[in-house]
Formats: structure tokens, sequence, C-alpha cells
């Protein structure tokens, strides 16, 4: 396949696209003298300019590197605060738009996929819970795609990706640690799944030899880079996130038990594991509202929304149904992934398993055209991470939760329901995949699978 570079200014139009729909959608919420929609971002209109940010940047290592913070130099802090979540909205655009069109995607799948991505529900409407972090550290890990395929394929990339690389990684660690480390092992594993895939279709060794030197100095220079920005952060999240979560959890009666004290007393050390585990997976994703990523808010909106409340699962409080005590739910966001934008996704991924069929039948120059867009694993690997997401959401109603629960430090992630974000980014990108396959002529196999996607768009919406 022929590598397509970006070129001349649409990157720019999908970014004021994405901006646009944002600020057409948020701006009823930003009358003047309207109080804060998120009002767990309050505290963030009290921190200083941009030069003072630096000086304690420089004075004690602190993260200073987020985009926000031109927005607080240059704007009010209530209008800043606000326009941030728009800004943020357009710079996922912009990163995925990107990374869709270096794997070869035309633009109009690289649009779709941009904006599906930047107004996914889970990711769109924690504007309303005051997510500002999660909105920061999205516009960095949705560009870290493109910088890992560029360098992947362009081996002159390579010396400018890497230090970009670790730059993203210490901006998105810096405003929302746990989510971001979750979208670091995607972006890793994504690396590695391609370039063993790039290596099977050129050879190894062709594959390896313009390469190997430039990853290697760009390693090098990503490590320097998160280094000498990413000591602060790491000395943020493991010496004052992961504390005040243990804190957290003390104060809930969910401590750590030492060794003997459970040698001592197994029946307390049995009760506090268990109090662990409750608090770890509290905001799982119960399975009846699974339908909610095709029907957007049939459970209702949110918690405390007057004309349409939100009577579902998520939030509620271990034992609520017997007990009565605790939250019956707590949400602020959707979890909606689009009923077409599922559709289309499922149409890539029967097209890649029609386009695997095929080769394996000896034709493989017509699993290369015209239907195969892109290579057939590539969407599989994202159908399968897509997968793996949603089954770790469910946290303590699915079986996979378990298992990612006894890995170190994961006892400490709270909300498996977050890894909807990860899901979103899966399904924006095969979104984008079906509508590249749809815009080319289709085969039997794929006339009969878009039939089977408007069946499920018309019943999902």
């Amino acid at each position: 396949m022929k590598f397509r570079a970006p070129s001349r200014l649409w990157p720019l139009g999908l970014f004021l696209a994405a901006l646009a729909v944002a600020l057409c959608v948020l701006a009823p919420a930003w009358p003047q003298m309207l109080v804060l929609q998120g009002p767990d971002g309050a505290p963030n209109l009290a921190r200083p300019g941009l030069w003072r940010r630096a000086a304690e940047w420089i004075c004690r290592g602190g993260p200073c590197l987020e985009h926000e913070a031109l927005l607080k130099v240059l704007l009010p802090p209530l209008v800043g605060h606000e326009l941030f979540y728009a800004l943020s909205a357009g710079l996922v655009a912009l990163g995925i738009g990107l990374y869709l069109r270096l794997v070869g995607l035309p633009l109009a799948a690289c649009f779709g996929g941009g904006l599906a991505m930047a107004l996914s529900g889970y990711h769109f409407t924690l504007f309303n819970a005051g997510h500002r972090g999660y909105a920061s550290m999205m516009a960095y890990a949705a560009l870290m795609l493109p910088l890992v395929e560029s360098a992947l394929r362009r081996p002159r990339a390579a010396w400018a990706a890497f230090p970009l690389l670790g730059v993203c990684a210490v901006c998105g660690l810096a405003t929302q640690p746990d989510v971001m480390a979750f979208l670091l092992l995607l972006v890793i594993a994504y690396g590695v799944f391609r370039m063993l895939h790039l290596a099977a279709a050129e050879g190894a060794r062709s594959f390896l030899a313009p390469r190997w030197k430039p990853w290697l100095a760009g390693a090098i220079l990503a490590l320097a880079a998160f280094g000498a920005f990413g000591f602060g952060t790491l000395r943020h999240v493991f010496g004052d996130v992961v504390a005040g979560r243990e804190a957290q959890m003390a104060a809930s009666g969910a401590g750590e038990v030492s060794a003997e004290t459970a040698e001592a007393d197994p029946e307390a050390a049995k009760a506090a594991a268990r109090e662990r585990w409750i608090f770890a997976t509290n905001w799982s994703l119960p399975p009846e509202d699974l339908p909610e990523l095709v029907a957007p808010d049939l459970h209702g909106l949110d918690t405390g929304h007057a004309p349409a409340p939100y009577w579902g699962g998520i939030g509620r409080s271990e034992g609520w149904a017997e007990s009565g005590e605790g939250f019956p739910n707590f949400r602020q966001h959707s979890i909606y992934l689009g009923a077409l934008g599922v559709a289309l996704a499922l149409f890539a991924v029967v097209g890649a398993c029609c386009d695997l069929r095929r080769r394996g039948e000896g034709g493989a120059e017509r699993a290369a055209a015209p239907g195969a867009v892109v290579p057939p694993g590539l969407a599989l690997f994202w159908a399968g991470a897509a997968l793996v997401a949603i089954g770790l959401a469910l946290g303590r109603f699915g079986f996979l939760y378990r298992l990612f629960y006894q890995l170190p430090m994961m006892d400490k992630v709270r909300a498996p329901v977050k890894f909807v974000h990860l899901a979103e980014v899966c399904v924006s990108i095969l979104f984008a995949f079906g509508l590249a396959r749809l815009a080319r002529e289709p085969g039997t196999r794929e006339r009969l699978a878009a039939k089977g996607s408007i069946i499920l768009l018309a019943l999902g919406g």
C-alpha cells in the first residue's frame, strides 16, 4: 500500500470543524453569570498564569505543558475554562484524523472518524461532570497514534516523533494518570502489532534496515524528553495520586492489610480485601446498560436531572437494593458510542473477515481491492481492543476485570466504566474504516454486511 502523508490544509479544516460543532453544542451553557457547568473544575480557575507556572515547574519540577495554559493567560478564567473543552475536542479530532490519513484512508473517512471520536458520548459529555483533566489528556493520547504510525512508516520521522511521544505521555499523565496509563498500553500494543504487521508485509530485514538507527536515536530522545519534563509528573502520580487514593480507601474502610495483620486475623483481612474490591469496582458498567452504547440515554440522562433522571445502575452502591444505603446510581455523562458508528464499525470488521477469507482461498489480489481499504489485520486489532475495553468496563459484572485486578497497582484503580474511553477510540477508528469501505465498490459479502449494518442502525437508533 502506498504511503499517504498529510498534505495542505485539511488537518486545519478538520480541527476547525470539530471546534465549530463543539462550540455550537456547548454554547447554550455559556451565558454570562451562569454557574460552572462542571463544579469539579472550579479549583482550576485559581491556578496562576503561564509565567508563574513555568517558574514553579523550573523550581519544583511540576508539569506545566498542558495546552490549557495559553487559554488561562489570554482569556478570563471562566471563559477560558469553558472554551477549553471545545479546543480539546478539536485536538482529539485532529489526532484521530491524522492517524487515519497515515494508514491510507480518504479524507471523508478521516473527517468522519475524527469527528466521531471528538463527539463520542462519554468523552464529550464529561463536560457536564467537569472532568477537565480527562479532556486535556485525551487530546495528547489521540495525537500519539499518528506519531507512532509516522515513526513506523517513515524512518526520518522517528527523530521527531519519538520525543514528541514522550512529551505527549508526560502531558497526559499529568492530567489524568490512570486513563492515560491504559491508553499508553493501548498505543504500545498497537505499535508492536503494527511493527510486526509491516515487517511481515515487507520482510523483516528490509523493514528494519533503514529504521533501527532512527528508532534507537528517537527512543533515546524520547526518554530524555520524558525525563526532562516528566520527573515532576511521576513524583506527583506516585507520591500524591497513589497516596491520596490509599487515604481515600482507608477512609472508606478499605485500607491495606499487612501480612502480620492478615495472619493474626484472617477474617479481618478477608473483609478488608472485599472492601477494596467494592471500592475499586464502584462505577462498573452493568450489562443492562450496554444497550446505551447504541441507544442514547435509554435509562435517562444523568443523576439528578429533573426532566429525565438517570435510573440505571452505573454508580450504584454495593448492596443498595437490600439496605438502601449509599447511591441508587450516580452518572453525569453518556456512554453512547453511536448507532451509526457501531453499525459501520461492525461492517468494517465483517469486511475484514471477508478479506481474510478471500486470502485463505488464494484470492490475495481480490482481497487487496476494491473493498480492502486497510489491511484486514488492522481492523481486527481495533475490534479486539474494543472488545477487551468493553469487557474491562463491565468491572464486577464480568470475569475480565477480576484478572485485571490481580495485576500490581490495579487494586488502586477505580471506576471500571472508564474503559469505555478506550472503546470510543477503537470504534471511531473502525467507523472510519467502514466509511472508507462503503466509498469503494462492494462485493456480494460486503453488500450483505452493509444491509445488516443498516438493520442494526434502525434497531439501535
